[in-house]
């Protein structure tokens, strides 16, 4: 996976979003990815959604809003540059909320899916009417938007998720009580007793390495790490 992309080719941009997307479905999660880029196509970071390895929270799309909006409090993003991401799937009304509460970000999604940002994140939008100001910050740009993609790369999107849903809802039933919550949300908790948090970020530790061992659905052709 190389480093640089055409801004102007979106069938281009989402390339690195579904390979992301493949390596979270290999380690049982959703096949869901997406990848932040500079306005000149430079690919900045990618990030797959790990529903099941570190919980339901922690989506893709979230997960690059937040290393955005850190690193241009830290000064290490432009707060004038133009950013772009792509998602393999619509962001969920969460990630849509958080994603256009930022500035200069536009993002673009392969797939879609009922439940998700068109129809709740709609109806989200009637009651907290962030988008519309966001557009309006955004020079009149929409903030989340289809993606204009070939029917071979929004096939990969779309196929990518149906055929991996089933599979991993199975899993999360197995594993996800083990796994929350998400042990990097317990950076802020203060415990009287110190040893808590080091023995659940142990625990949890262990429950990941053998969620990624070799597993039956991991062996699909169709799924495979370059």
């Amino acid at each position: 996976m190389h480093n640089h992309y055409d801004p102007t080719n979106e069938d281009d941009l989402m390339q690195p979003a579904l390979e992301a997307a493949r390596i979270g479905a290999l380690l049982r999660n959703y096949h869901i990815g997406a990848a932040l880029f500079s306005s000149n196509g430079e690919l900045i970071a990618t990030a797959y959604g790990a529903g099941i390895t570190a919980g339901e929270i922690f989506h893709a799309e979230t997960q690059l809003a937040i290393l955005l909006r850190s690193g241009r409090s830290a000064g290490i993003f432009s707060q004038d540059e133009r950013y772009i991401m792509t998602t393999t799937l619509q962001p969920c009304p969460q990630c849509r909320q958080i994603c256009i509460q930022q500035q200069k970000l536009s993002v673009l999604y392969g797939a879609s899916t009922p439940t998700s940002g068109a129809n709740l994140g709609d109806l989200l939008e009637t009651y907290t009417n962030t988008e519309k100001l966001r557009i309006s910050e955004n020079s009149g740009e929409q903030v989340v938007r289809e993606a204009q993609l070939s029917k071979a790369t929004r096939d990969q999107c779309i196929q990518g998720h149906k055929q991996y849903r089933s599979k991993v809802l199975k899993s999360a039933n197995e594993v996800s009580a083990e796994l929350m919550p998400f042990t990097d949300l317990l950076e802020l908790v203060r415990p009287t007793n110190p040893t808590i948090i080091p023995k659940i970020r142990s625990y949890q530790s262990n429950v990941r390495a053998r969620l990624e061992q070799p597993h039956p659905f991991q062996q699909n052709n169709d799924t495979k790490i370059p």
